[in-house]
């Protein structure tokens, strides 16, 4: 029998809600494609966001979401944007949003390529 050590890198990077202005986690894995998958979402309160640093996480290149990913835990959104004020909201697939973080309305650009650090850059 061959025991094969099998590593992931993951990580934790917080987003908003935009219905309900709430935190929430989203799980990142970077997998054997290179590619950082989102897999799981998951709601968490401001004092845990401190407590357990996610904002000194940062991951950098590809952003894909997972077939797992389950959207956000408020709305489910089934995907987030990255505002230009560097943060993360949940997205339902419209042209034209508003951060739940600054509540800066702006169109969607797509890209899968990010730099994202913990709740933000």
């Amino acid at each position: 029998m061959v025991k094969v050590n099998i590593s992931r890198e993951a990580t934790v990077i917080v987003a908003r809600c935009r219905q309900t202005k709430q935190p929430f986690g989203i799980r990142m894995e970077k997998m054997s494609d290179g590619a950082w998958h989102c897999t799981w979402a998951f709601k968490i309160s401001d004092d845990a966001v401190s407590h357990e640093k996610y904002e000194d996480t940062m991951i950098s290149g590809k952003v894909v979401l997972d077939p797992r990913y389950p959207g956000c835990p408020y709305c489910g959104g089934r995907s987030w944007f990255n505002c230009g004020c560097k943060k993360i909201s949940c997205w339902s697939g419209e042209s034209q949003v508003t951060c739940a973080w600054c509540g800066e309305t702006s169109k969607i650009a797509i890209s899968d390529n990010f730099d994202l650090h913990g709740s933000g850059y």
